[in-house]
């Protein structure tokens, strides 16, 4: 049995989803993934070696203009709808045909949000597909779609954020993935609602990576959508942590973390400025990661200790806290290690997994990048730091966590829908 992995976007994207192909192999599946070239090597040293690369380079798009300006969108969805236009159209069709060439001699397609090109190559090849989203994308009355704003209108408005956001998603592509559809599968194009409400009347199975611990399964969703819990990579058993930073690590008191991922920032020099303001007046130390918007303080207090990638399972269980941009995956380890997070999201879905933290009561309210002040990092680090309830909220939650096996939840769950992997000997 052979299985194709689709997911593009930035590693937060990316790396929940070779976690899942990793346990895939485990169980005896033979695994393809589908993604962009940048990500190759971190396929490889995971030993998944059948890797198809798929056009685009996340990072080049996110350090242009245009990208700088769609990070900058906010919680408004118009904006980022208009922001990812002139990022995607010029590789939509070479992407879409990446796609469907890594998809032959598959038999299931697994695709993530930015993936959905792989619904296209699962129907013209007559394979079963399965949806695999890191954030909610099925309409629900009991909260908004992640990336719109959370105006607390009721059950009314949550439901048609979602609808909203699946056609704001698809009638900007229509005219070019219709006929891409038509000349090169020679498939139907898709109406005015596009996939969407095919694939639910379908019964399309939809896999969610993410914790019912953080947020639990609305009950007004069907029975084919399923919360696994996290995708969670495990470290290679040989990995060793730099020298200098295990030194840094084994003085007191625990630093906090702080990184942004695979935000590029369009003022880094104000950036650094607040944060190490407000480490100074906090008396704390920290771990800086450079990230994609590549950190380069000229010089740096000996009380700051910069890193390039270190694995987040391994360094979020050594600090006192964690400051950071909400992208799922680091939202994932910061909440796996039991301990208090502090969000400065950019825009989309970090604004819907700030408000959760705060919700949850393991973490301040977010403080959006564009309204990110001194006062206000100093105020809520002080915070983390001091709220004892919180940290202790932090600490079950954790434990919950930890608790559960997300990859082997999912894979269980593919198994029943796809068949075993014996089938293919």
């Amino acid at each position: 049995m052979h299985i194709t992995i689709v997911t593009l976007g930035s590693r937060g994207d990316f790396q929940p989803y070779l976690a899942l192909a990793v346990g895939l192999q485990r169980a005896g599946y033979r695994v393809r993934l589908a993604s962009h070239a940048l990500f190759r090597p971190l396929a490889q040293a995971y030993g998944v070696a059948d890797f198809y690369p798929v056009e685009g380079n996340p990072m080049a798009l996110l350090r242009t203009p245009a990208g700088l300006r769609w990070l900058e969108s906010g919680v408004n969805p118009l904006r980022q709808v208009l922001g990812i236009l002139p990022l995607v159209r010029p590789h939509l069709v070479q992407g879409m045909t990446d796609i469907w060439q890594a998809c032959q001699g598959t038999d299931a397609v697994v695709v993530s949000v930015l993936g959905i090109g792989g619904i296209h190559a699962a129907e013209k090849l007559g394979v079963p597909l399965l949806l695999a989203f890191l954030q909610p994308f099925t309409p629900t009355r009991m909260f908004p779609v992640p990336g719109a704003p959370m105006w607390g209108l009721g059950g009314w408005y949550n439901w048609w954020t979602f609808v909203m956001a699946q056609q704001m998603f698809w009638l900007p592509f229509r005219g070019v993935i219709n006929r891409w559809r038509r000349e090169v599968l020679g498939l139907r194009p898709f109406p005015f609602w596009g996939p969407y409400r095919a694939l639910r009347q379908r019964q399309v199975p939809v896999l969610y990576g993410y914790s019912p611990s953080v947020l639990p399964r609305p009950d007004d969703w069907p029975d084919w959508h399923h919360v696994t819990g996290y995708w969670y990579l495990e470290r290679p058993s040989d990995w060793q942590p730099p020298t200098s930073l295990q030194q840094f690590l084994q003085s007191d008191p625990p630093p906090l973390y702080i990184g942004f991922g695979s935000m590029v920032d369009s003022n880094p020099d104000e950036l650094l400025h607040i944060l190490l303001t407000a480490l100074a007046r906090t008396g704390q130390r920290a771990v800086l990661l450079r990230g994609w918007a590549n950190l380069q303080p000229e010089t740096l207090p000996e009380t700051v200790c910069l890193i390039s990638d270190v694995p987040h399972d391994w360094l979020f269980a050594r600090v006192s806290a964690v400051i950071h941009h909400g992208g799922a995956g680091t939202t994932a380890a910061g909440l796996k290690a039991g301990v208090p997070n502090i969000l400065v999201p950019y825009f989309a879905d970090q604004f819907f997994w700030a408000d959760r933290i705060r919700r949850l009561g393991v973490g301040p309210a977010g403080i959006p990048r564009r309204r990110l002040t001194v006062d206000a990092l100093t105020q809520a680090i002080e915070r983390v730091l001091g709220d004892e309830t919180m940290r202790q909220r932090a600490a079950r939650l954790g434990e919950k966590i930890r608790a559960e096996d997300g990859v082997a939840q999912a894979v269980s769950l593919i198994r029943e829908i796809v068949g075993p992997p014996e089938k293919d000997c």
